[in-house]
């Protein structure tokens, strides 16, 4: 009875609960797509983190972690076939190789410049291979030991085309100066500048002949499902410390310190956006529904001398936030939907800081975030109408039935 007559007085007046509900499915709207577009953002850091940089889970000695060897030779995985056949035999594993990294002098006869050496098992990680976005030329292959990928603003920066050869000279292990030549087989994007114009790849059994080595300083594992990363993290670490008491595993969050930087930014930038738009939709709320409660402070005052308490005129006005709230939520359900739709098929172009060209702005609908905007806007609601109902209820009888005189 009390929900038909909330859902009745509400509608009493079509214009005004109109603007209400318009400005409840605005804010609504308003905080999906914010949360869709900053969701898809990272969730595209996210691949390109585990994809082309650092596996789910990397495995290093604590040696190699502190950075506390003597001899850098000292921080290599000894007994590194084993381990990967260990990983292998999980089946949430997908690939468990080795790697080598290593900065090294990058150049031709004209120019030379510093550059991070990225090695990869060519056979073991093909998914990483692709993941690279190979721009132009060829991706590298088992029959082509001696060749290299290049990043896109690398190559720009040395001038160097595909199929032309460049000299890497880097330190061993024990301190010596060795050089190779290697072929450009092609170029990459990651769609990150700090990578793209700092990275060159080639096969980890070349990277081992240049640091004279037949072991790696860490063992990169790839798992079929991200959300198994913790679990199988905890599982590998007992187990490891069975064959290697030094290992240490670290996850890809742990390593990913730009995209942890990033994250904690867009989500404190989230709680300020959701507070200025709740804050608005609050008070416009605040002042329609103000409004009616003035209106009806006759009939608060008819309806308190039939014996209703003050807590039971509270408690109707609520009713009608809440209900006022559910529609506009449920209205923008739908807002949002089209909203996103829109922007989706339009493909805005957006430059984020960092990366290396523009992309598609893409807004990705989750059922938390309808369920997050749903609480938001809904609590506002109700808070906006306990205010002046408090109000009203504090008013005398006689004073509340002479609105209706």
């Amino acid at each position: 009875m009390q929900l038909k007559i909330a859902f009745r007085n509400i509608f009493r007046n079509k214009r005004r609960t109109a603007l209400s509900i318009g400005m409840i499915a605005g804010g609504f709207s308003a905080i999906i797509l914010f949360q869709g577009f900053v969701g898809s953002i990272e969730d595209d850091l996210q691949g390109i983190a585990i994809n082309t940089q650092y596996g789910h889970l990397q495995i290093a000695t604590e040696q190699f972690w502190e950075k506390s060897a003597e001899n850098p030779r000292d921080a290599l995985i000894k007994d590194h076939q084993k381990i990967i056949a260990y990983l292998k035999s999980n089946p949430h594993v997908t690939y468990a190789t080795g790697r080598l990294t290593f900065g090294g002098l990058i150049g031709t006869r004209d120019r030379s410049v510093t550059a991070m050496g990225l090695s990869f098992d060519v056979a073991g990680e093909k998914q990483k291979i692709d993941a690279l976005r190979i721009k132009s030329g060829n991706a590298l292959s088992e029959e082509k030991p001696y060749a290299a990928l290049l990043g896109s603003s690398l190559a720009s920066k040395l001038g160097v085309k595909n199929g032309e050869s460049v000299n890497i000279l880097a330190y061993t292990y024990d301190g010596v100066i060795n050089a190779i030549e290697l072929d450009v087989s092609g170029q990459f994007t990651t769609g990150l500048s700090e990578l793209d114009e700092n990275t060159f790849v080639l096969p980890l059994q070349t990277a081992q002949r240049l640091q004279d080595t037949g072991l790696v300083e860490k063992i990169i594992v790839g798992l079929d499902s991200t959300a198994l990363t913790d679990d199988l993290r905890l599982e590998f670490a007992r187990e490891l410390q069975k064959i290697d008491p030094s290992l240490r595993i670290k996850t890809w969050f742990d390593l990913a310190q730009f995209f942890r930087e990033l994250q904690a930014y867009y989500h404190a930038q989230n709680i300020f956006l959701e507070v200025i738009i709740l804050s608005l939709v609050l008070l416009g709320i605040l002042n329609t529904v103000g409004m009616a409660v003035f209106e009806r402070t006759g009939e608060i005052g008819t309806i308190r001398s039939m014996g209703y308490t003050r807590h039971q005129v509270i408690a109707q006005f609520v009713t009608e936030g809440a209900l006022l709230g559910l529609t506009g939520a449920f209205a923008g359900v739908f807002l949002s939907i089209a909203l996103s739709s829109l922007v989706n098929v339009l493909e805005i172009p957006l430059i984020a800081p960092g990366a290396t060209g523009p992309f598609p702005i893409y807004v990705g609908l989750s059922l938390a975030a309808f369920q997050n905007a749903a609480l938001l806007t809904i609590t506002s609601a109700v808070i906006a109408a306990a205010i002046p109902a408090f109000r009203a209820s504090k008013v005398e009888i006689v004073e509340a039935l002479k609105h209706n005189i």
